[in-house]
């Protein structure tokens, strides 16, 4: 009885982890809404949940490459007036974040901020009238 006990306690645990292990190296990427309940508050970090919807038409991003840090949360904002970009600058200010102004990549309309080990960038594109929010956490 023993020797039953202790082959189905190794075989659990070797099953357990032929499953896991490859998970872990499999890329997250996600694209959801507010109304994915599950995928929304399992995976949108704070400054995404609490952003100003400055479009009805959005679509939020996660990005997790090997389930380890640097994660991306994201939300782009389509067929958006380019002037509600201001409100997602104020709400980010508001929070504390400091403009990076010597960044390399503050071109064509991109602007970014960082706080700690939180880097956001806000990237306009008046063509296709999209704006997109980018929260990374290092």
């Amino acid at each position: 009885m023993n020797k039953i006990i202790k082959f189905t306690f190794i075989a659990l645990i070797f099953l357990g982890l032929v499953f896991t292990i490859p998970i872990l190296f499999v890329d997250n990427h996600f694209s959801y809404t507010k109304h994915d309940f599950i995928k929304y508050n399992l995976f949108t970090f704070d400054e995404i949940k609490n952003a100003p919807i400055i479009s009805n038409n959005y679509i939020i991003f996660y990005n997790s490459p090997d389930g380890v840090k640097p994660m991306a949360n994201s939300i782009l904002f389509s067929n958006v007036n380019p002037n509600r970009k201001i409100e997602l600058i104020n709400y980010i200010e508001k929070l504390g974040y400091v403009k990076d102004i010597n960044a390399y990549w503050n071109t064509d309309g991109n602007e970014s901020w960082s706080k700690g080990d939180l880097f956001i960038q806000i990237k306009q594109n008046d063509t296709e009238h999209t704006i997109l929010f980018l929260v990374e956490k290092n």
